[in-house]
């Protein structure tokens, strides 16, 4: 392999491009394998020969030393580690800057999901994220365990807390199993933990691209198994999805390629919130263009569904009891199903039962009714 070719293969690599779409790509470029220059074999052996001389080290003192280099040049940058008696790595947490800013923001929901294996040690790998208002996941930070103890969850979760400034979810969405819940009991003690098929679901068609791996992965939240039909399915589920052989330091390498274009993503969809000028669509001009204004894009295109909803809506009745107005709403088609509307003048805040805003955290059609009147 000449210099060229080992700039080109480095930079693709650094990109996460596996070696076969490598070869693949150069191949391409050449006309044809045979005029590559090299083979896939001399492939192979350079990235590995690479890889071995960054970790000559040891993969954790490679791992380590770039962790705390990058905290050096970002100060806001966090890395904590634990060794064991005989000196070996037993917990790894790291955030940046960046994840510790959005955590403030949008910390209030947290999911802590340890399902990962994607190391050749095997340790549980724990991310942490959320959503922000884009509707877009945000990662908060990384964890990489011994084992899946009470004790080891306690330790990541203590330096969690620690570093988002002891900012508590009143969320907690997990994976989890009776290890993990004790940890967050004593950790987060005001959080309710939840288990969420739906969130491990749209988790599952987020990140991952194989169609056949997610119609498997649904067959699990929504099939009818016995216990050791279900464990059984899972286990070689899995087994067919996780790659297990990438070393540590490959594994944070990894990592932040994903957080890099989770992070441009969110400026993509800030920079259309922004710069982006909505045209309204429905007659309610002032109520469309306010909400254009407050919200996200992303969110507003939700709210803008129930602005339109409003035209089959009508208040059949109101009536006052102090500063509280009660409406009473149906919807065309639908007579005998009333929805009921509360708004306070003095406070100029609104109830519906439909609890839309409670359960999703946006204005229903309802609402929007009021409004109107």
């Amino acid at each position: 392999m000449t210099d060229a070719d080992k700039a080109q293969v480095d930079s693709m690599h650094r990109h996460g491009l596996p070696p076969s779409k490598i070869m693949g790509l150069i191949a391409g470029q050449a006309g044809g394998y045979e005029f590559a220059g090299f083979t896939k074999k001399d492939l192979d052996n350079y990235i590995e020969r690479n890889l071995r001389s960054k970790i000559i080290e040891g993969d954790v003192n490679a791992t380590l030393n770039y962790l705390h280099g990058k905290a050096e040049d970002a100060p806001m940058m966090i890395v904590r580690h634990s060794l064991t008696d005989d000196d070996k790595l037993e917990h790894l947490f790291w955030a940046d800057d960046l994840s510790r800013f959005d955590y403030q923001y949008f910390g209030d929901v947290l999911a802590f999901d340890s399902t990962y294996r994607k190391n050749k040690y095997n340790r549980p790998l724990v991310i942490f994220s959320g959503t922000n208002h884009h509707r877009q996941t945000c990662i908060f930070g990384f964890g990489l365990l011994a084992d899946e103890q009470t004790k080891s969850y306690k330790w990541l979760l203590d330096n969690f807390s620690e570093a988002m400034m002891n900012k508590h979810p009143s969320l907690v969405i997990t994976d989890g199993d009776n290890a993990m819940k004790s940890a967050i009991e004593e950790i987060f003690p005001n959080a309710t933990h939840r288990l969420c098929a739906w969130y491990l679901y749209k988790n599952a068609v987020s990140h991952i691209k194989d169609l056949e791996f997610r119609e498997k992965f649904k067959k699990c939240l929504y099939g009818k198994f016995e216990c050791d039909e279900f464990e059984e399915y899972w286990h070689d589920m899995v087994e067919s999805f996780v790659d297990s052989r990438d070393s540590i330091l490959a594994l944070v390498q990894n990592l932040e390629r994903a957080l890099r274009d989770y992070i441009n993503n969110e400026i993509v969809a800030e920079f259309k919130t922004i710069n982006g000028e909505h045209v309204p669509t429905t007659g309610l001009h002032s109520l469309e263009r306010h909400a254009a204004s407050v919200y996200t894009r992303e969110i507003f295109w939700e709210i803008l569904e129930e602005i339109k909803s409003v035209a089959a809506l009508d208040i059949v009745s109101s009536g006052s009891r102090s500063t509280t107005t009660e409406y009473k709403i149906i919807k065309y088609g639908r007579p005998d199903h009333e929805y009921i509307v509360l708004y306070d003048q003095d406070t100029q805040k609104m109830v519906c039962q439909c609890q839309r805003w409670d359960s999703y955290g946006i204005p229903c059609s309802h609402m929007f009714c009021v409004m109107k009147r």
